[in-house]
């Protein structure tokens, strides 16, 4: 379906994006009102640091997180059904003490086993578990993403390079994807993740681009009305990590990939529409080109690169083998003088069973999960596709004649830079790729440290997630999501 082209929507998006409320329908059951970020059931709810609590009870050996401090007990003594029942009982007062978020942020990996044991699933090979176990889940995993203020801290630190800071936040970006992958494949049995609606002639509609999850994705990543979702996935992603939510709200640069690719090139609003409130210029663009850390490669970039690929697959003097090589030294020589593709890019493909009947082929957007630079292969994880959250493999070095997913798919890469993952409004450049950390050694090392420890806790929680999904047949195997979503490799699953 395709992604909503410039100033056709049918409806106003009112309100923030983080802060739009859902009312029930037959596509947003009871239990999914969508509700402002804190509120709500898990499977809709963004989980934030909170304010300390003066009013916590007081904590019989001290200090004021006394539910903190008996989950520390539960899990000293190993009593994980113990464990798993304490949290669920009194999930919104742990949040609401002091340390409770930074808690379970640490220990998700703990909780995720100890739902585990406690959750078993009805059935082997179609395993399904009830809306109160995976209401659970999500809140616990989700709950192991690194909160907003921390990554935010993190972005606006000089005592990183510029690189190393959007590498470490574009790899959280991607584990983030896979976790919601894995949830809502879970939680969908490994069918269709949007609600089907029956039509005036009585047919059923499957593709209604509404669901709970996808209800949620579409608000956070600013879209809200019920709209092809690939864009607004990747700015959910995007906002977990810190994007800032008023450029979300104003530009609505996530409701299409024509509109993130157009702001992102020149720093204009291209999809604003008669009456929408007119964003400032701290928001609308970029003010500060020459020192800007973000990157891309355009269109006319790939199509350049596919061209190329192209002469060396049509150069029948050559074997099979020389067209590889030549190929190879093609690719190598394009990334140095353009960003090489890693995790938490945005990347837009051009579906090309559109092409030949259609002067207006079929755009979507995905997100880059990991590139394996020895064989020039991108890994993706990606809303909307097939009805879900989903992930593909594009091989750069493959014939773009003679495969599909090619360098011959791709529109453009988009890594938008550090300026747009701070809390303050000032988007002044904060230095051109490359720039290297500043401050003493100590202060070099401790930012290093601070990122590092976001993304270990994060990649803890991921691994224990996926590794319980596989372990149940859930998922299929492998590490990416375009592995696990692979029809091949979820046939024990059974799901397909």
């Amino acid at each position: 379906m395709k992604d909503t082209p410039l100033q056709t929507h049918a409806q106003e998006n009112r309100g923030s994006a983080f802060e739009n409320h859902e009312g029930t329908s037959a596509a947003n059951p009871p239990g999914f009102q969508l509700m402002a970020s804190g509120d709500g059931p898990p499977i809709q709810r963004q989980i934030h640091p909170p304010n300390n609590n003066p009013t916590a009870p007081a904590n019989p050996n001290g200090g004021s997180s006394p539910h903190t401090a008996h989950m520390h007990t539960l899990l000293r003594a190993g009593n994980t059904a113990g464990l798993n029942e304490y949290v669920a009982q009194n999930r919104s007062a742990i949040e609401a003490e002091p340390m409770g978020v930074r808690w379970m942020r640490r220990y998700a990996p703990r909780l995720i086993e100890a739902w585990r044991a406690n959750s078993a699933p009805t059935g082997t090979r179609h395993p399904r578990w009830t809306e109160a176990q995976m209401q659970q889940l999500f809140a616990i995993v989700r709950a192991g993403f690194p909160d907003r203020a921390r990554v935010q801290a993190y972005a606006a630190n000089p005592n990183v390079g510029n690189d190393a800071r959007l590498e470490t936040i574009g790899r959280m970006m991607a584990l983030a994807g896979q976790a919601e992958y894995i949830l809502g494949t879970m939680y969908h049995h490994g069918e269709n993740w949007e609600t089907p609606a029956t039509r005036s002639d009585g047919t059923t509609n499957t593709d209604t681009n509404r669901g709970p999850l996808v209800d949620h994705y579409r608000r956070q990543g600013g879209l809200g009305e019920p709209l092809a979702w690939c864009t607004a996935f990747a700015g959910y992603l995007h906002g977990l990590m810190g994007f800032r939510e008023d450029i979300i709200r104003h530009t609505e640069v996530f409701n299409s990939n024509n509109r993130l690719r157009g702001w992102h090139a020149d720093g204009q609003n291209h999809g604003r529409r008669p009456g929408r409130e007119e964003p400032d210029s701290a928001v609308d663009g970029r003010n500060d080109y020459s020192t800007y850390s973000g990157q891309m490669i355009l269109n006319g970039a790939w199509t350049s690169l596919t061209n190329s690929l192209r002469a060396i697959y049509q150069n029948r003097s050559m074997n099979a083998e020389a067209q590889q090589t030549a190929a190879r030294q093609a690719l190598t020589t394009f990334f140095r003088s353009h960003p090489t593709p890693q995790a938490g890019d945005t990347l837009v493909i051009n579906r090309r069973e559109h092409r030949s009947h259609r002067r207006d082929p079929e755009d979507h957007t995905t997100t880059v999960e990991a590139f394996d630079a020895s064989n020039f292969t991108i890994s993706t994880v990606e809303g909307n596709n097939g009805e879900a959250v989903r992930g593909q493999r594009i091989e750069l070095l493959a014939n773009p004649d003679a495969a599909r997913n090619t360098v011959a798919d791709i529109s453009s890469m988009h890594r938008l830079g550090l300026e747009f993952f701070t809390a303050t409004r000032d988007l002044r450049g904060q230095g051109a790729p490359g720039t290297a950390a500043t401050g003493t050694t100590s202060q070099i090392e401790a930012g290093r440290q601070q990122g590092e420890q976001m993304l270990n806790e994060l990649q803890d929680t991921v691994n224990t997630l996926r590794r319980m999904a596989q372990e149940s047949h859930a998922v299929g195997q492998g590490n990416t999501v375009a592995e696990m979503s692979n029809p091949h490799n979820i046939e024990a699953a059974s799901y397909h």
